[in-house]
């Protein structure tokens, strides 16, 4: 006679289904993903800001790169 298994345990519907499907989220992960696309862009605008200053010094001490082929 083979043992008997033991049974699935049921988890309740609302713990099974929440934040698991994707489009779920929690008003935790909101603020989580609001607080890290704000966190991203301040930082895209700090490395834009330092790669412009450094363009512009360059341009200042080599002009543009065809400064000398313009013909307007």
């Amino acid at each position: 006679m083979t043992a008997k298994r033991p049974k699935r345990r049921q988890i309740p519907a609302p713990t099974r289904t929440c934040c698991t499907r994707p489009g779920k989220w929690t008003s935790t992960q909101t603020v989580r993903e609001a607080r890290k696309q704000r966190q991203h862009k301040q930082w895209l605008a700090e490395k834009k800001r330092t790669a412009i200053a450094t363009y512009n010094d360059h341009v200042e001490q080599h002009g543009v790169f065809s400064g000398g082929l313009r013909t307007f």
